[in-house]
């Protein structure tokens, strides 16, 4: 996808470039070893995009959502614990994609981490 838009916003001479990527890029968790690599991968790539277009007026933004009560769960022995404080909502995560967007051309928001006040999960019973 980068590949495809870079150049045109090259020619604009402005771009902004706004990625989801996961708390799983920042650490790793058992049994969850192949997906923290690809958003370990994802952020390592983005960051070094970063570096390549900054000079041609693009800006790249990691979002790094922690669990979002979503469908996600639907298949996973797991979800967010019940309480408002233990899961972000999807709400959240547009607020901060606008806000990130409607951001002056001049600044750069490289990467925001996104994490409910608490870390509960439940394990579904099997």
């Amino acid at each position: 996808m980068a590949r495809a838009i870079i150049p045109k916003m090259k020619q604009q001479k402005h771009g902004h470039i706004i990625v989801l990527g996961s708390e799983a890029a920042l650490r790793g968790a058992k049994k969850g070893s192949i997906y923290a690599a690809s958003k370990f991968a994802l952020r390592g790539f983005l960051q070094a995009l970063r570096e390549e277009v900054s000079s041609s007026g693009i800006r790249i933004t990691l979002i790094n959502p922690g669990m979002v009560r979503t469908t996600f769960f639907s298949n996973l022995n797991f979800q967010p614990g019940p309480n408002d404080g233990h899961a972000i909502e999807a709400e959240d995560i547009a607020t901060t994609i606008y806000q990130t967007m409607t951001t002056r051309s001049g600044t750069v928001i490289d990467e925001i981490n996104i994490s409910p006040q608490q870390n509960v999960i439940d394990f579904k019973k099997t």
